[in-house]
């Protein structure tokens, strides 16, 4: 039978466990770039008041449907959109500039088009992103 000594066995366990943690380290350095590991999730977008966006001077999003925002919107605003989503997002990052605040609006605070809007535009890293509290109706009775 084969005796180790005790110096043999506590090398081989060492080893043992720096294989381990070498294939551990793999695993999870390709879980990382496949995008498997779990992220930090982004906060969700916030409701602000007309006055604290107005004091930001924010790049305004309209997220109403066009013939919406072709009969009236904020001044500046730009339309972007979930039906037009893709034909308009190339515009708003173009317009964006770093630093500057970017508030969605839609037609009221009932529907949910400004807040998927605000929920898509996270992904983009542009700061700080919100929701015009009140929607359009608050802007047209200011």
């Amino acid at each position: 039978m084969l005796r180790l000594s005790r110096e043999a066995l506590r090398r081989a366990a060492c080893q043992a466990v720096a294989l381990v943690a070498l294939a551990a380290c793999g695993a999870g350095i390709t879980a990382w770039l496949r995008g498997g590991l779990p992220q930090k999730p982004e906060p969700e977008p916030q409701e602000i008041t007309l006055e604290e966006a107005l004091r930001e001077k924010p790049l305004w999003i309209d997220a109403r449907p066009r013939a919406d925002y072709e009969a009236e919107h904020i001044p500046g605003a730009l339309l972007l959109n979930v039906a037009e989503w893709d034909a308009a997002l190339p515009v708003l990052l173009e317009k964006w500039e770093p630093g500057r605040a970017v508030v969605v609006y839609c037609a009221s605070p009932a529907q949910a088009d400004s807040h998927e809007v605000a929920s898509r535009l996270r992904d983009f890293n542009l700061g700080t992103v919100g929701i015009l509290q009140g929607g359009w109706n608050t802007w047209k009775t200011r």
